[in-house]
C-alpha cells in the first residue's frame, strides 16, 4: 500500500510537471519565446516577442497613421473654409470637422485600450519568462525527474535555483496515520466481506490524504 500510494505521488508530480510545461508552450506562441545567446563573451537571455505584441504593435501603427491622416485633413479645413462664403459649403465642412474630431476620439479611446493590453502583456512576460528559467533550471537540476527522498518525501518541482542552492516543493508520500490504519487492518483476522469493506474505506483515506491533507514543505538541497 505505501508503494502504491509513493507511486501516486510521483504520478502527481510528473503530471504537475508536464502540465507547467504544456503551459508555457501555448503561452510562448502568443507572449513570445525565451533563448540564450552570446553577447561578446557573456551569455545572456534574448527575448523574442510573440505575435499578440506584433499584433497590438501593428494597431498601434495604423493608429498613427490614421492620426496623422486627420491632422492633415484638420489643415485642409483651415484653409478652406476661410474663403468660403456660402452657407451651404460652410454647412458640409462644419459636418466633416464634427465627423473629425469624433474620429481622432475613438482612436484615443482605442490607443489607451491597446496600451493598457500592453502593460498586461508585459506583466505576463515577466511571469512567463520567469517560468521559462525555472523549468530550464529544473530540467537541468539534480532532481530533473521527480524522485522519492529518504523513502518519505516526493520532489514535486523545483521553486527557485540561486548561486548555493535549489529550493524544491515536497510532500510527505505517506500519511502516518493512514499507515497504522492500514497496519491494524492487516493484522485483524477477519472475514472477507469485512476486509474488503475496511480496504475501501484505506483507499477512501488515502485519496482524501493525496487531494486534501498533503503535506507541502520547502526544501533546500544544496547544490555543491
Amino acid at each position: 500500500m505505501r508503494d502504491s500510494l509513493r507511486d501516486a505521488m510521483l504520478q502527481l508530480a510528473t503530471h504537475e510537471r508536464a502540465a507547467a510545461r504544456t503551459r508555457v508552450h501555448e503561452e510562448s506562441h502568443t507572449i513570445g519565446q525565451l533563448s540564450v545567446g552570446r553577447v561578446g563573451a557573456q551569455m545572456v537571455d534574448i527575448w523574442k516577442e510573440g505575435k499578440a505584441f506584433h499584433e497590438i504593435e501593428c494597431r498601434l501603427a495604423a493608429i498613427n497613421t490614421k492620426r496623422d491622416e486627420l491632422r492633415q485633413q484638420k489643415k485642409t479645413f483651415d484653409q478652406t473654409v476661410k474663403s468660403l462664403k456660402d452657407e451651404a459649403q460652410l454647412n458640409y465642412w462644419a459636418i466633416q470637422e464634427e465627423m473629425r474630431k469624433a474620429t481622432l476620439e475613438n482612436l484615443k479611446k482605442e490607443e489607451k485600450e491597446l496600451r493598457d493590453e500592453l502593460a498586461r502583456l508585459h506583466s505576463e512576460k515577466h511571469v512567463l519568462a520567469k517560468e521559462m528559467r525555472r523549468i530550464n533550471d529544473e530540467d537541468n537540476s539534480r532532481f530533473r525527474k521527480p524522485q522519492v527522498l529518504l523513502e518519505r518525501f516526493v520532489i514535486i518541482s523545483l521553486l527557485g535555483r540561486g548561486g548555493f542552492s535549489e529550493v524544491y516543493k515536497v510532500s510527505q508520500s505517506i500519511n502516518q496515520s493512514i499507515n497504522q490504519s492500514i497496519n491494524q487492518s492487516i493484522n485483524q483476522s477477519i472475514n472477507q466481506s469485512i476486509n474488503q469493506s475496511i480496504n475501501q474505506s484505506i483507499n477512501q483515506s488515502i485519496n482524501q490524504s493525496i487531494n486534501q491533507s498533503m503535506l507541502m514543505r520547502m526544501m533546500i538541497v544544496t547544490t555543491s
